[in-house]
């Protein structure tokens, strides 16, 4: 049987809302957060080692947030 983490469960459900909604831009973390029901701390965290592995990009601003560095459908 294969174990899955909490931190890769929640990683899957975090990019599969980034990726859903993201085609208009990046999307702030606080609403992928609230929308999965994951903590936004957790979140950050998650999404700085995703940023660092060169899955996502980051845009900071009024109007920033996280999107994918490449199309959703190469991620693998």
């Amino acid at each position: 049987m294969i174990a899955i983490t909490e931190k890769s469960r929640s990683a899957v459900l975090a990019l599969t809302e980034l990726a859903q909604r993201g085609a208009a831009g990046p999307v702030p973390i606080l609403e992928v957060a609230e929308s999965r029901g994951i903590p936004l701390h957790f979140l950050e965290q998650l999404f700085a080692g995703l940023r660092r592995a060169g899955i996502l990009q980051s845009q900071r601003g009024v109007k920033g947030g996280y999107s994918f560095r490449r199309p959703p459908a190469e991620v693998t």
